[in-house]
């Protein structure tokens, strides 16, 4: 396919079963002057970078890398062109204003060839996301109401320490800090996401958290023996798969790489 002005050349060769005595005279080629505008073959889109740009953020320029650019080809965002430079055959760059980036969530990057030929790339997403700042210790994920729980340490500059965080992720905010207790760290969630169990650090317990009321329960101090001396102090903690009750926790011993456990019911 001739895309551009200029000679094109063609070569035919041909052969047969019988004996060649010439085989020299088996090929030809004819050249002919193609004139008009440039056909354009249809573009595709590899990659784009930044692939995520942060809600807020003022224009934003993006690389989009791909095959088949021409100049005259445009960065399109959800349908809509973008104020796009030309730099190769196999890359542009293009401006998101910051008007498409004040919510979360992504949009659709293509990029369009002009006729005669032409036509639009298939989509790739360029993603809007939303920093939350969290003086967190852990964090986890509870399926059934989609929110991230985050304990917070008390040296939390910007949500209330000592507590629990629910966030919702879908929209960028954080519901109320629940005070526990001192340095919640980690903590375990049942499987039927009722019961959420969390170990302070700071007063060495733990406590349980009931998510449906959204406050603590009880807390508990347990202790472990040490080769025979009472000690306590956590290293993690989990949930029994189909009893909410019932939770093990691992205590610290002085001895180097040994830990105890011990299992309750509640």
């Amino acid at each position: 396919m001739q895309t551009a002005a200029g000679n094109g050349t063609v070569t035919a060769q041909v052969s047969g079963s019988e004996n060649d005595p010439a085989a020299g005279n088996n090929q030809s080629s004819a050249t002919v002057t193609v004139t008009g505008s440039t056909y354009s073959l249809v573009p595709s889109v590899a990659s784009i970078s930044p692939s995520a740009i942060q809600t807020g953020a003022p224009d934003t320029t993006i690389t989009v890398t791909g095959a088949n650019f021409v100049n005259g080809s445009t960065v399109n965002l959800d349908g809509t062109t973008l104020n796009t430079n030309f730099t190769s055959s196999t890359q542009l760059t293009a401006t998101v204003p910051t008007a498409n980036l004040a919510n979360m969530g992504w949009g659709a990057i293509t990029v369009s060839n002009p006729t005669p030929g032409g036509g639009t790339s298939q989509k790739l997403p360029l993603t809007y996301f939303t920093v939350l700042t969290i003086g967190l210790n852990h964090i986890l994920y509870e399926p059934f109401s989609g929110k991230l729980y985050a304990s917070v340490g008390s040296g939390s500059g910007t949500v209330t320490g000592n507590s629990i965080a629910a966030i919702t992720p879908a929209a960028a905010t954080i519901g109320t800090p629940v005070y526990v207790g001192s340095q919640p760290n980690k903590m375990a969630i049942s499987d039927n996401g009722n019961i959420m169990y969390v170990l302070l650090g700071g007063a060495n317990s733990f406590v349980r958290f009931n998510l449906m009321t959204q406050q603590s329960e009880f807390s508990v101090t347990p202790t472990f023996t040490n080769y025979g001396t009472p000690t306590n102090g956590f290293r993690d903690v989990a949930v029994q798969t189909g009893s909410p009750s019932v939770m093990m926790t691992t205590g610290r011993l002085s001895e180097p790489g040994l830990s105890a456990g011990a299992v309750h019911r509640y």
